[in-house]
């Protein structure tokens, strides 16, 4: 604009060529003059914009860094309240969630058993056999285990020297009565007394005696079975075994229905009593894969047995358990006879209680254990 106005005034006051000259040249130094002012405007107008973009930098990079401040700040804020947040809603939960498990555990009921161990044996027991007399054997006609029924033969002792001595008596017997006879004849005709007859005739008596007592010997070395069952602790397991008389020489297990025996600790026999259920389980058998039997408890003895120092038990009570069913059933609906002898843990239900009760039962027994330590 300055240079417009330089030309228009050089234009309107010197007209006249030659001295247009004269004023270019004045002109000319003006307008050097004002364009050395315009530079020294232009430099300033530069500087001043060069610091104006410098503090719009600085200005622009403090609201950038207040702005990330805050921005950071919320975000801790955010994530304190939510930590907060969690923090108490992990808090009630577990107050609750305990709350919950005490009351039920209090509530819910289940069934206190005793748990003890015994086996299966016959209702009538195992029958025992004893010989009353001393002797050998000769002949076994039966095995361990094998199935037997009455009257059958079990094994022989050795008869040589009862039948040669029931030979003796009878020849014996033989001679004292042609004798008898003889004396008949002899006390009609008045000669021998009737004391020497009756005399002989005791003695023949006496030998009668004799005959029927070696019979019964005969009879008492032939071993036979007294009922239908199953041979169980045979001793002799060969020819030539020397029986003793005061002991059985062989057990028979009985074919009838079985019964759990089993052995009740003293500390755990308070609510047992006869009637209780049981669930039994047979080791052979697991219950896992056969399920149990069940049964109730028919008795109970009044006396507690001795403590065996050799397996250090307590003193025990007895018991016997009636069983349900005499076999166990699979799921394919096979039968599973059971066996006299065989191993059984049995489940004895007492009462119903709490599992509270029954978590402070243990921890009360447990805590008794360790005084005892």
């Amino acid at each position: 604009m300055i240079l417009r106005e330089t030309k228009s005034f050089i234009k309107e006051k010197f007209q006249d060529r030659f001295q247009c000259n004269k004023y270019y040249i004045k002109g000319t130094k003006f307008l050097q003059n004002k364009n050395h002012d315009f530079q020294t405007i232009l430099r300033k107008s530069i500087a001043q914009s060069k610091s104006l973009a410098t503090n719009s930098g600085n200005l622009l990079e403090n609201i950038q860094d207040f702005i990330e401040k805050n921005v950071e700040r919320s975000k801790e804020e955010v994530t304190v309240k939510q930590s907060s947040i969690w923090a108490k809603a992990i808090t009630y939960s577990l107050i609750g969630g305990t709350v919950f498990s005490i009351g039920w555990l209090a509530i819910a009921q289940t069934e206190e058993i005793v748990i003890t161990q015994g086996k299966l044996e016959p209702i009538s027991g195992v029958i025992p056999i004893k010989i009353p007399l001393n002797g050998v054997t000769s002949t076994i006609y039966v095995e361990e285990g094998e199935r037997v029924k009455e009257g059958q033969l079990l094994l022989d002792l050795d008869t040589e020297a009862t039948q040669a001595k029931q030979s003796a008596l009878m020849k014996s017997k033989r001679i004292n009565t042609e004798i008898l006879d003889k004396l008949r004849i002899l006390v009609k005709e008045g000669a021998v007394t009737e004391v020497q007859y009756l005399q002989q005739e005791l003695t023949l008596a006496n030998l009668e005696k004799e005959i029927v007592e070696n019979e019964l010997t005969l009879k008492y070395q032939k071993i036979k079975s007294p009922i239908n069952g199953t041979v169980f602790n045979l001793i002799p397991q060969k020819p030539g075994y020397v029986i003793n008389t005061n002991e059985p020489i062989v057990e028979i297990v009985p074919e009838d229905n079985l019964q759990a025996r089993v052995e009740i600790e003293s500390s755990k026999i308070g609510f047992v009593q006869v009637g209780k259920r049981v669930d039994i389980s047979i080791d052979s058998f697991p219950a896992s894969d056969f399920g149990v039997i069940e049964g109730v408890v028919t008795r109970v003895s009044t006396d507690a047995l001795q403590p065996d120092p050799r397996i250090q038990k307590g003193f025990r009570y007895p018991s016997n358990i009636k069983l349900d069913t005499q076999f166990l059933e699979t799921s394919s609906g096979k039968k599973l006879p059971l066996q006299a002898g065989m191993s059984l843990t049995a489940n004895i239900k007492l009462r119903k209680v709490s599992y509270l009760q029954l978590l402070l039962g243990t921890f009360s027994s447990k805590a008794d254990s360790l005084k005892e330590i």
